[in-house]
């Protein structure tokens, strides 16, 4: 068995490898460090950095960051475009133009800013994009950033899980950020167990989730805030307004088969608001759990299709 735990993507990362021969987890690490230097919008050399500088350009990138607009682009068009990886500008603009944790953090329960009575309406741009799987050629609308916020992180540890495989792992788990992915069986177990957070109280568990190999992923609004002046922001963006979402929800989570699909239905759920979004993640064969900023607990879909709740 193979074990690390470290700071990637923003987050704290954790994963475990079982398997017969070498120790897996060191070749997993770096190369989800390798994931991070491709796509973070942070960093002015990364491919997304430079494809966004280079936007009106068709452009070459290397097959992950290909297999990313790919799944941004599929993930758009599944949830309606609730799912919109074009708002890395939104998000500077809100100051959110830097790593999180040089911002200055906000505590969870302050109220974010309200927009009031002003509806700005966005039109996204995702429609624009030009990008060819196979190839990697890639053309961004000019003006247009790809942030990869949202699924970055599942499809990191999705990609893990595969390379991991491929090197003859048996079994294991990649966590970045609580967006995990679980692949095999753990010895002994039908099934992986995964400790819910409680939105109200980081660090502590409302409860387990079971499921087989497939990935689990959460969006809350009481994570990553942070202050710009007087005004409070949260990193959850309506793409149709371009504002932080306050529809009464603290958390949604949700499982899938893979994690990128987790993470984009959780957050475009979240968007959507409890009754649209259960629909959206049933409609997609994936079942989840929602939470309110009261703290009652609401499910979608059929969580035993996963292994069930406890």
């Amino acid at each position: 068995m193979g074990e690390a735990s470290f700071r990637a993507m923003g987050s704290r990362c954790r994963l475990t490898v079982f398997n017969d021969g070498s120790d897996l987890a060191p070749m997993a690490r770096e190369f989800i460090d390798r994931l991070e230097s491709a796509w973070s919008r942070f960093r002015p050399d990364s491919e997304l950095s430079q494809l966004a500088l280079r936007s009106g350009v068709p452009t070459l990138v290397g097959p992950e960051t290909s297999t990313l607009i790919d799944r941004a682009l599929r993930a758009w068009s599944a949830t309606g475009g609730l799912f919109d990886p074009t708002m890395a500008d939104e998000l500077a603009a809100l100051g959110y133009d830097r790593t999180h944790v040089e911002l200055e953090p906000a505590p969870p329960g302050t109220p974010v800013a309200n927009p009031g009575n002003v509806i700005t309406m966005r039109r996204t741009r995702c429609r624009e994009i030009v990008h060819d799987l196979r190839s990697g050629l890639a053309w961004l609308p000019p003006g247009v950033a790809l942030d990869p916020g949202g699924i970055g992180k599942g499809l990191a540890a999705d990609l893990t899980a595969e390379k991991l495989i491929e090197s003859g792992a048996r079994g294991g788990y990649i966590d970045l950020g609580g967006d995990i992915r679980f692949f095999g069986r753990p010895p002994g177990q039908l099934n992986w167990e995964v400790e819910v957070e409680d939105p109200f109280r980081p660090g502590t568990s409302i409860g387990s989730l079971y499921l087989g190999s497939g990935g689990v992923a959460t969006s809350s609004t009481l994570s990553r805030r942070w202050r710009q002046g007087e005004a409070v922001h949260h990193h959850l963006l309506d793409p149709r307004t371009g504002s932080p979402v306050d529809n009464g929800l603290a958390s949604v989570t949700v499982l899938a088969a893979e994690t990128w699909w987790a993470e984009s239905l959780a957050k475009a759920a979240l968007i959507a608001g409890r009754n649209k979004g259960s629909k959206l993640i049933e409609s997609h064969g994936a079942a989840g759990l929602f939470i309110d900023l009261e703290g009652d607990r609401h499910t979608a879909g059929d969580l035993s299709r996963f292994g069930g709740i406890k």
